[in-house]
């Protein structure tokens, strides 16, 4: 009987522990079968597309995204994964916090860059409500530029009031916090403003929402970014000119000489031949080199053309703030243009007054070398040239006879090529 009653009390205490252990099996089971919300992906890009893909959510869950800003809502599947896209996210500090509603991760946003600018104070209470924002720019393109932004009241607000700002994307559109106004010079029509300023470069149109808070109502208005126009080498063209040889490139190219290198760059820059060459007689005229303008943005390529040939070249320019680029130009030089002369507009002559009769030349190769090969000057008038690499020559000097005279001049040009022109002039 007491051997009995042991194998009875042993029976107790081993079904006992079995069932403290079914027991543990069961209380652990659900714990360790129950899922967790995990991300695989969370991605915020620059102009504010917010990417969230996971899986581990209880299913069918609402999932959301809060960011000490903003707070989207997604939704999982029946296997608990999730994957969305929501346009308009910001987060200050680049991070977010993912959850079904049971459990929750707190994740760091990829492509995001943390804001120095602490997330706006909420609207302070009892403040006096707007009732329109406007902007004076509904776009930026440059960064740096900035639109001013106008809070309207109702007629007669009690002073001070104080409201808070917010930019939707302040990593590229800063704003302050909040603004103070202690008083309105007109408080019949109350208007408070405060500036948008582009901080930071967008890389595709970026639409930015402002928005201004106070005594629970919040107006908002809509600012779009650009990104910026990229620098570049103008004229957009292949090709400068064309020249002739012995004939000053400027001043017969039909199309500009002069390189500039913007929009948004700072002066002065510096502009090099990095490969090819410019045809012989030519060179590229860098302004900073003198003293006006100090600080410029453009070069010039000049000179008189002495050969016949076709070069290319390719030119870089550097700014002050290091930004470049580069350009290829061909240039076309043709053989000279044909010698002409061309009398100017002449006063008249009279017997015992000083006079000059201009004649121009053009075309060909300089220098230039002027003679009268038949008739007569006017006499006591001779032929001056006087500069031998110019393309003027003139009969200068005081007639001392009444009468009208005629000569031929010719003109030969440094290659040997001539022209000639008889002309008359009277003596009174």
């Amino acid at each position: 009987m007491k051997r009995s009653s042991m194998r009875f009390s042993q029976g107790r205490r081993v079904a006992a522990f079995v069932s403290l252990l079914t027991l543990s099996a069961l209380l652990v089971a659900p714990s360790s079968a129950l899922a967790a919300v995990s991300v695989q992906k969370a991605r915020l890009s620059s102009s504010g597309s917010l990417t969230i893909e996971g899986k581990g959510a209880k299913a069918n869950a609402t999932i959301t995204v809060a960011s000490p800003e903003v707070t989207v809502t997604g939704k999982a599947n029946s296997s608990g994964d999730f994957k969305f896209s929501r346009s308009g996210y910001r987060s200050s500090t680049c991070k977010a916090k993912v959850s079904d509603g049971v459990t929750s991760v707190t994740v760091t946003l990829s492509g995001c860059t943390p804001s120095s600018t602490p997330p706006p104070p909420p609207p302070p209470t009892g403040s006096v409500p707007p009732t329109a924002l406007s902007l004076s720019h509904s776009s930026l393109d440059t960064v740096g530029t900035l639109a001013v932004a106008g809070v309207n009241f109702a007629p007669n607000p009690p002073t001070p009031l104080d409201f808070a700002v917010q930019s939707s994307h302040p990593n590229f559109a800063s704003v302050p916090a909040s603004v103070h106004v202690d008083r309105f010079s007109d408080p019949g029509s109350p208007v408070a403003s405060f500036y948008v300023t582009y901080t930071t470069a967008v890389s595709a149109p970026t639409s930015v929402t402002i928005s201004v808070s106070a005594g629970g109502v919040t107006k908002t208005a809509l600012l779009t970014l650009n990104p910026p126009r990229q620098a570049m080498i103008t004229p957009d063209v292949a090709e400068l000119g064309p020249g002739f040889v012995g004939a000053d490139f400027t001043a017969n190219s039909a199309s500009t000489t002069t390189m500039t290198f913007g929009p948004n760059t700072l002066g002065p820059v510096r502009f090099e031949i990095i490969a090819g060459r410019l045809p012989n007689g030519l060179r590229l005229v860098d302004p900073n080199a003198g003293f006006t303008p100090a600080k410029s943005i453009h070069a010039s390529v000049a000179g008189t053309p002495t050969t016949v040939e076709t070069t290319t070249f390719t030119i870089k320019a550097t700014d002050q703030n290091g930004l470049t680029a580069s350009r290829t130009y061909t240039i076309r030089i043709n053989p000279a243009l044909s010698l002409a002369i061309t009398p100017e507009q002449w006063a008249p002559l009279t017997v015992g007054s000083f006079g000059n009769l201009w004649i121009d030349g053009s075309g060909g190769v300089k220098p230039y070398r002027w003679a009268v090969t038949a008739g007569q000057l006017p006499p006591g008038m001779t032929l001056i040239q006087d500069n031998p690499d110019g393309y003027l020559v003139r009969v200068g000097g005081t007639p001392t006879t009444a009468g009208t005279f005629t000569w031929t001049l010719r003109l030969t040009d440094a290659q040997g090529a001539t022209v000639s022109r008889t002309m008359s002039v009277t003596v009174g």
